[in-house]
């Protein structure tokens, strides 16, 4: 998760789950956090597929902490997918 270019959350181990009509259901755990990008707005959703990434703008998002136990959030629509920059 980031706000503009800014790590909020580092995410592993995810899965989405698509719902009819448009709504994805995201599980995953969270492995890192910043405790002031996370609660700044708005909270871009962005996971890595293969060399692509998948962009869901402007998530609410409750309580994020680091553990065990995974994050569930529900986001709307059909994500941006684009192929990241490459760093120098």
């Amino acid at each position: 998760m980031r706000v503009g270019y800014h790590e909020a959350a580092r995410l592993a181990s995810w899965a989405v789950e698509s719902r009819p009509p448009d709504v994805c259901d995201v599980t995953a755990q969270v492995v890192e956090v910043s405790t002031f990008w996370v609660t700044q707005k708005p909270l871009d959703l962005v996971l890595r597929v293969g060399t692509t990434e998948w962009l869901w703008p402007d998530v609410n998002v409750g309580a994020v902490t680091v553990g065990d136990e995974s994050l569930t959030l529900t986001v709307r629509g059909f994500p941006r997918v684009s192929q990241p920059a490459r760093r120098a």
